[in-house]
């Protein structure tokens, strides 16, 4: 079994790719992710369409993590 923080840094690589497939193999189907705003998103699919359109605007953007945590209390 993969800990969480292997599969989270996962999820970002396949994002820096742009690759949706990579990203909905690590995801349960009944996922959802709020957004700053309010914006909730169901499913792989509603989250692979907003990447999507990220991708189109910003497409040499990428996620730049400083520090990742997965214990303690820091």
């Amino acid at each position: 079994m993969r800990d969480a923080l292997e599969v989270a840094r996962q999820y970002d690589e396949a994002f820096d790719a742009q690759d949706p497939e990579g990203r909905r193999a690590l995801v349960a189907p009944d996922m959802e992710a709020v957004l700053p705003g309010g914006m909730t998103l169901r499913g792989p699919d509603q989250i692979h369409e907003v990447e999507k359109a990220f991708w189109e605007a910003l497409p040499d953007g990428k996620i730049d993590v400083e520090n990742w945590f997965s214990a303690g209390d820091t």
